[in-house]
């Protein structure tokens, strides 16, 4: 796959697509500016500011040439992407750039706006992607991504996990990055938080109906839904056992049971990496709680069944 690196960015044009956008997107490239030597951070807390009173500022980036996705600028997690040179997730990029000129099928749970959907698709053929996403609000916003890029991939509105057809809370928050189903902890902390009801499935049952082909080649599965990481593998079992799987999770620091990475080790099937700082492989739950020093930060690993060959990773 190709990589937007700063050794060879691809010179991203950004479209204002209303008088808010175009009022502030000048703003914002400043912030950047001054911030580049940092990966632009601060730029997300001027966003979030400068959109706390102003209305919504709708902006179309062009990721590629193939690729569009659009965004509202005072969005603090994804307003980096205007700059040609920021890499999201660099450490899942350069684990796909191991699988370059490898056919794979790409199965994105918690698939957000469609940003990782957007660039698979773009190098798969027909039949490759499946994108899921449980809040409403953001789906919405992932299928407008779809349509802009020329409908390149399934998409499907349903929270994972271990069970299909239940109706259950989801937590809709400011941050939608942060959105997932209902836990007891949203009760029992007294969080004011509004929800939406959605209908729960499992992978399994996606993979009955979806228009994904895995007919000889490895299933990728991105799996980031918030706290819901164990229950849509207990709703992936027959998938797993039918094909070459690999799982690239996020296991975050704050989870100090790195409960998740726990649940792959036991599972015995597969042989686990951290991503972070090149593919460093995880044996025991002490070892990854060791990687993990900051309580703030997810941290990005991957589960690779042992009948998959492993892909070299860039920087390792």
């Amino acid at each position: 796959m190709n990589t937007n690196s700063a050794a060879a960015p691809f010179n991203r044009i950004t479209s204002p697509k209303s008088f808010s956008a175009r009022m502030v997107l000048p703003a914002i490239r400043l912030v950047g500016a001054l911030t580049r030597w940092n990966n632009y951070r601060g730029v997300g807390r001027v966003a979030r500011t400068l959109g706390a009173f102003l209305p919504p500022a709708p902006a179309r980036i062009q990721l590629s040439a193939g690729t569009t996705l659009e965004i509202d600028l005072f969005d603090d997690y994804w307003t980096r992407l205007i700059f040609d040179d920021f890499i999201y997730e660099p450490e899942i990029e350069a684990f796909l750039a191991g699988f370059a000129g490898r056919d794979f099928a790409w199965l994105d749970c918690g698939a957000n706006i469609g940003y990782w959907s957007l660039r698979l698709s773009e190098q798969r053929p027909p039949r490759h992607v499946v994108a899921v996403e449980a809040s409403p609000q953001t789906f919405a916003k992932l299928d407008v991504n779809n349509r802009l890029s020329g409908s390149r991939f399934h998409a499907v509105n349903r929270a994972l996990s271990d069970s299909v057809g239940k109706i259950l809370p989801f937590v809709v928050t400011a941050k939608h990055a942060e959105a997932h189903l209902a836990t007891s902890a949203d009760a029992i902390w007294g969080k004011k938080v509004g929800t939406v009801d959605v209908e729960t499935t499992t992978i399994d049952e996606i993979l009955k109906f979806a228009p994904l082909d895995l007919v000889g080649i490895p299933l990728l599965i991105k799996l980031d839904v918030e706290g819901a990481e164990n229950a849509a593998l207990r709703g992936a079992k027959t998938t797993i056992e039918a094909h070459d799987t690999v799982i690239i999770y996020e296991c975050h620091g704050k989870d100090r049971d790195c409960s998740v990475t726990r649940h792959l080790l036991q599972d015995g099937r597969f042989d686990l990496y951290s991503l972070e700082g090149g593919l460093i492989e995880i044996s025991s739950v002490s070892q990854a709680l060791a990687l993990k020093k900051d309580s703030r930060k997810g941290y990005n690993f991957a589960a690779v069944k042992k009948t998959v060959a492993l892909p070299h990773v860039i920087g390792t």
